[in-house]
């Protein structure tokens, strides 16, 4: 963020979330912190609400879309491209894909 945020500002939203978004508040606070590395370098995987993802930049979301898109893709290999002739036979009546 570029201008500088005073504390009074946070504290300031703060009061005006619902009590009901409270959880939803600590939660996201708690996922800010910083974490230390695990010890393989690798990033720790985290699993995000779609209203924690909906409040990051449209930046982040996109980057996290796009490495949880890669990620599936690993574990769901099958693609546009497979044919599914020997899952479906070969019906003359199926719909062209």
């Amino acid at each position: 963020m570029s201008a500088e945020v005073m504390e009074q500002a946070i504290l300031e939203a703060l009061h005006k979330v619902p009590q009901e978004k409270w959880g939803l508040v600590l939660e996201i606070l708690h996922n800010l912190e910083p974490k230390p590395a695990p010890p393989s370098g690798e990033a720790e995987p985290t699993c995000w609400t779609i209203d924690q993802l909906r409040a990051l930049p449209q930046e982040e979301q996109d980057a996290i879309l796009e490495a949880a898109a890669i990620e599936a893709a690993k574990f769901y290999p099958i693609g546009l491209d497979d044919d599914y002739s020997d899952l479906y036979g070969n019906d003359t009546n199926a719909p062209p894909r």
